[in-house]
């Protein structure tokens, strides 16, 4: 059951006083109806968890995975080949989303299915490359359509990138790579994320995968 929230803008930087909230908390609820603590991977957090364990031996704190699982990804996004495929994509939809003719060319291209679906900030790069690939065939066809070329986007340096990026074979092969890397992190992150049934009797398979 839902407890309560706490604002705690003022003093969320300070692992003591994270601890004091943390400890609180427990005294309120009662320690031997507390089993875990789970919080961010920062380091203040990290550091009241231990002090919490220190004056509760019984407790134990864990790391939020799913903060978790964005660290790693964000580590395999500054891979030099992942990297320059993540930033690839990110101009590229970008480009797109920024202005509204070529966002309403795309709608009308794909069937109005979007490209950008926000989870976490590497997943949601993951998700966007998910989208870009899914939607490869209708994108080409978008970018080497007469309205494409008749229109005055087109003709301007950042809209020849855009087009160079989505006719480069290389993108896409890059882009299957980094698909398959990513793929069985993004699927714990989905398990653990998802509101369509309880995770817990899938997340050890999904673990020795990844």
């Amino acid at each position: 059951m839902f407890v309560k929230s706490i604002d705690g803008s003022n003093f969320v930087k300070t692992r003591e006083k994270l601890f004091e909230m943390l400890d609180s908390l427990v005294e309120e609820i009662r320690e031997e109806n507390v089993i875990q603590v789970i919080i961010d991977n920062g380091s203040n957090y990290v550091l009241a968890g231990k002090l919490l364990e220190e004056k509760r031996p019984h407790l134990y704190w864990t790391l939020c995975v799913a903060h978790c699982i964005d660290l790693m990804l964000e580590d395999i996004g500054k891979l030099p080949l992942i990297k320059k495929t993540i930033q690839r994509g990110v101009s590229l939809v970008g480009f797109i989303y920024s202005h509204f003719s070529t966002l309403s060319l795309l709608r009308q291209f794909t069937n109005k299915r979007e490209l950008v679906r926000h989870v976490t900030n590497f997943a949601t790069f993951y998700l966007s490359l998910q989208r870009l690939h899914q939607k490869k065939g209708n994108l080409r066809k978008m970018f080497t359509s007469d309205e494409w070329s008749n229109s005055k986007l087109s003709k301007e340096a950042k809209r020849r990138e855009a087009t160079k990026i989505v006719l480069m074979p290389s993108f896409w092969n890059q882009v299957v790579f980094t698909l398959k890397v990513m793929a069985p992190l993004i699927h714990m992150l989905c398990l653990m994320d998802g509101k369509r049934k309880a995770a817990m009797g899938y997340i050890y398979e999904a673990v020795e995968k990844a």
